[in-house]
C-alpha cells in the first residue's frame, strides 16, 4: 500500500517547482511502510497514556525488563562491567549495538555531529524517525499550539542560514500528507534574494523550526504570515532572544531538547523548566563517577530506553549537563540546562564562575551570538552580534561577574555553529 497519494505528489511538484523555490539539492524518497506508520501512531496514543513518572533514584517499572533484553541479546552489552557508554561507543561500534537477529531490512541512517562536533553514524528505522512529530506535537500542544494536518499545506519547516546543508521538500504520512521542507535561507541557494519571502509567504507553514540564529535570520523577512509556533533546538536560548522572536512573530516559541540518537526529550515554552516527554526514555543526571546527583546538582544528561530497534540506549552519556528537580514527588524536571560540559572562568580574585552563572548575568541583553574566551593570564575576549551601544552594558556586568581584563569584539559574521560558546586555557 503506498501512503502517497498522487495530489501529494502534485503538490509536492507544485513545491518544488515554484517560479520563486530555492535550488533544492536533495530528492526525498518515502520509506515509511503502513506497519510503520500504526507503529507510529500506537506511539502517539502512548504518549498521551503514559507520561514520564518516576522519583529521584527510582527506575520506571520497564527500565529492568529493558536492561535484561540488552544484556541477554544487544552484543555491545555482554559482559559489559562499564556503568555507562557514550558517544564514541556508537561511534566506533554500531554495529554491536544491533540485537540478535533484528530485521534489517528497513534500516536507514544518517551522519549527524551534535554538540561535540565530531560525525556519527546513526542508524535507525523510519518508523522511530517519524516518532519525532508526535513528540512534537505533545511539545506544542503543552503551548496550546496544534497541527492542522491535511493535504496541501505546509506544516513545519526547517529553516537553516548555511553557506550549504541539504534542502528539499517532502510529505509526511504521519500528518496525513502535509509537507515538511528543509529550507536554507543563505542568498546562495535562491535564484534572486526576494525570491525567499515570496516562496516563504507561498508555503505560509504553521511552524517554523531552527537554531536560534536561523529564527532571527528569519525576522528579516517581511512576512505576510503568521506561524503558529516557533520551535527551536538550541540549548541556550536566552531569554532577551526569546522574548525578541515571541514579540515580532507574536506566538509561542518552543525550546526544544532533542538529540540524534533518541529525537526529542524535554521542552519548555517559557523561561522555566523543561519538562520531559517521551515515556520509553529514562532520564538520569550522573557525576563523573557514574552516580546520581542530588536533585538540583548539575551533572551529565544519561539516557537508558528510546524506540530505535538499532540503537537500544543503557545508561548513555550525552555530553549535554543539566540539573533535575522535582516539584512533585513523580514529576521530574530539566533545570539550568546549558547542553554542554561546564567551562569554569577564574575571577581576578581567584574565584571560579561557571559558565551557567554568565549565561544568567548576560541573559536579559539581545544578543545574536555570542563567545567567551579565557586566556592562560585570566584576560577575557568576548565576541559578539547584536547591536553596538550594549558593549558597555557586556563589559558592566562581565567585569562585576569575573573582574578580569576584558576585550570586546562585535561582529556581523557567524561566530560558528554553537549559538553561546564558552571556552578557556585555564584548568
Amino acid at each position: 500500500m503506498d501512503l502517497i497519494r498522487d495530489s501529494d505528489r502534485e503538490y509536492l511538484g507544485r513545491l518544488r517547482d515554484h517560479p520563486d523555490a530555492p535550488q533544492f539539492n536533495w530528492t526525498w524518497t518515502d520509506q515509511l511502510s503502513p506497519q510503520g506508520l500504526e507503529l507510529v501512531r500506537l506511539f502517539a496514543d502512548r504518549l498521551t497514556e503514559f507520561p514520564p513518572r518516576w522519583g529521584w533514584g527510582q527506575a520506571p517499572h520497564w527500565v529492568e525488563e529493558f536492561v535484561e533484553a540488552c544484556r541477554t541479546h544487544v552484543p555491545f552489552y555482554r559482559n559489559r562491567r562499564e556503568k555507562t557508554m557514550s558517544r564514541q561507543d556508537v561511534r566506533e561500534q554500531p554495529e554491536l549495538l544491533f540485537p540478535d537477529q533484528v530485521d534489517q531490512s528497513e534500516m536507514v541512517y544518517h551522519e549527524t555531529s551534535g554538540t561535540t562536533g565530531s560525525k556519527v553514524k546513526i542508524y535507525n528505522h523510519p518508523a522511530a524517525g517519524e516518532c519525532y512529530l508526535p513528540l512534537l506535537g505533545k511539545a506544542l500542544a503543552e503551548a496550546g499550539v496544534h497541527f492542522s494536518p491535511g493535504p496541501h499545506r505546509v506544516c513545519l519547516m526547517l529553516v537553516f542560514h548555511h553557506t550549504t546543508t541539504l534542502t528539499y521538500p517532502q510529505i509526511c504520512p504521519v500528518l496525513d500528507g502535509a509537507a515538511f521542507l528543509r529550507l536554507n535561507l543563505h542568498p546562495s541557494h535562491w535564484k534572486n534574494p526576494d525570491s525567499r519571502t515570496r516562496f516563504l509567504n507561498f508555503c505560509a507553514p504553521q511552524i517554523y523550526t531552527g537554531t536560534p540564529l536561523s529564527l532571527m535570520e528569519l525576522t528579516k523577512f517581511p512576512l505576510e504570515h503568521k506561524p503558529r509556533a516557533l520551535v527551536t533546538t538550541s540549548m541556550a536560548l536566552l531569554p532577551a532572544t526569546r522574548k525578541q522572536l515571541q514579540d515580532h512573530f507574536q506566538c509561542p516559541l518552543i525550546d526544544l531538547y532533542s538529540m540524534a540518537e533518541c529525537r526529542c526529550i524535554a521542552a519548555r515554552h517559557d523561561d522555566g523548566d523543561l519538562d520531559l516527554l517521551a515515556h520509553d526514555v529514562y532520564v538520569e543526571i550522573l557525576d563523573p563517577d557514574g552516580n546520581l546527583c542530588p536533585p538540583g546538582e548539575v551533572g551529565e544528561i544519561t539516557l537508558t530506553g528510546g524506540r530505535n530497534p538499532y540503537l537500544p540506549l543503557l545508561r548513555y552519556r550525552t555530553g549535554d549537563f543539566v540539573s533535575m528537580v522535582w516539584d512533585d514527588p513523580e514529576v521530574p524536571r530539566l533545570r539550568q540546562i546549558e547542553g554542554r560540559a561546564p567551562v569554569n572562568f577564574l575571577t581576578r580574585d581567584g574565584e571560579r564562575r561557571n559558565n551557567m552563572e554568565v549565561t544568567r548575568t548576560l541573559s536579559t541583553l539581545p544578543l545574536t551570538q555570542f563567545s567567551l574566551h579565557q586566556k592562560a593570564r585570566g584576560e577575557l575576549h568576548f565576541r559578539y552580534r547584536g547591536a553596538e551601544e550594549l558593549q558597555s552594558e557586556i563589559q558592566a556586568r562581565l567585569q562585576e561577574l569575573l573582574n578580569q581584563p576584558l576585550t570586546i569584539e562585535r561582529t556581523e559574521e557567524s561566530l560558528g555553529p554553537k549559538w553561546i560558546a564558552y571556552s578557556t586555557e585555564l584548568n
